[in-house]
């Protein structure tokens, strides 16, 4: 959104995963040869307009032109007022359309999700199928599952009168990004926070014997001891860990459908046998041994 205006939309298209930036490896770029035969990219859904662009007539990178640029820019106008030829070229992908009708796709005055489809612009319909579409919906389930996660952490803490902040980094110049809040005690004592979740598909449930697993690393990065491409914590990014498990699982494992919230200080959490100075990538609990850290039980 930043790079698009009225007459010209960008667009990236690097990669998530693997390198972080140019200067690690130009990995971090598409290849020409690898990519998609057509770049699809929405320009709006109101009127509907989407770029439909051969992967060729994509920017390259300067440094190397078997990679595409990213982000890059594409002018909406060919020519003084003339639309470009790519917007909603559907016949370069072999789509046949007398009348392009797409009055179903926008939200009515009568929506269940009102918010989210006047936000987004399209009708409930569609965001429901795309949250329960089976290639999606692992992202949906771990991200509607984080996000009530820290709600539910910050209700806790705001019922037992703690003062936190969710931007730790305005308290600790250094890695402060790395936890997820930080809370300050009557004392003036602060203390870093980082928040997670079980990594479910790593935990055995079995009642009190239940065996369960914390990832404890960031989301991208390298397995290293690289002062900004590590994904591995370091000893001193948090204080505690606090671990939030929701009530479908707690249930499972404790007998009570509610949030469990256990408080666990870093000092027990395992290091990593190659690089002592950060957390081990997960950490592993049994029920019983966790319920040591019990914090707030929330309905």
């Amino acid at each position: 959104m930043n790079g698009t205006n009225d007459s010209q939309i960008e667009y990236k298209t690097h990669k998530t995963h693997g390198a972080k930036s140019e200067k690690e490896s130009m990995s971090y770029y598409h290849q020409v040869d690898d990519f998609a035969d057509f770049f699809v990219g929405l320009i709006s859904y109101n009127p509907f307009e989407v770029f439909i662009i051969p992967k060729r007539l994509l920017p390259r990178h300067p440094r190397n032109n078997k990679y595409i640029k990213s982000p890059f820019k594409i002018n909406i106008y060919s020519f003084l007022n003339e639309k470009s030829e790519y917007i909603n070229c559907f016949n370069a992908i072999n789509v046949k359309l007398d009348k392009l009708s797409t009055a179903s796709i926008y939200p009515t005055n009568d929506e269940l999700l009102p918010i989210t489809t006047q936000k987004v612009g399209i009708n409930t319909s569609i965001v429901v199928d795309s949250i329960l579409r089976k290639e999606n919906f692992r992202i949906w389930d771990m991200s509607i599952r984080g996000f009530a996660r820290e709600t539910i952490i910050q209700k806790v803490l705001s019922n037992k009168k703690i003062k936190f902040s969710t931007t730790p980094q305005n308290y600790k110049t250094e890695r402060g990004e790395k936890a997820d809040l930080v809370v300050f005690l009557d004392n003036g004592i602060t203390h870093f926070v980082q928040v997670k979740g079980l990594s479910v598909t790593s935990c055995f449930f079995n009642g009190e014997e239940s065996k369960l697993t914390v990832e404890t690393q960031l989301t991208r990065g390298r397995v290293n001891d690289h002062p900004t491409q590590s994904r591995l914590y370091r000893y001193d990014d948090f204080d505690f860990l606090m671990l939030g498990i929701d009530p479908a699982i707690s249930y499972i494992v404790y007998g009570q459908p509610k949030w469990s919230i256990f408080l666990i200080p870093s000092k027990i959490l395992v290091r990593h046998k190659n690089y002592p100075n950060r957390y081990k990538s997960h950490q592993y609990f049994t029920a019983k041994d966790l319920w040591n850290y019990l914090y707030a039980i929330y309905d």
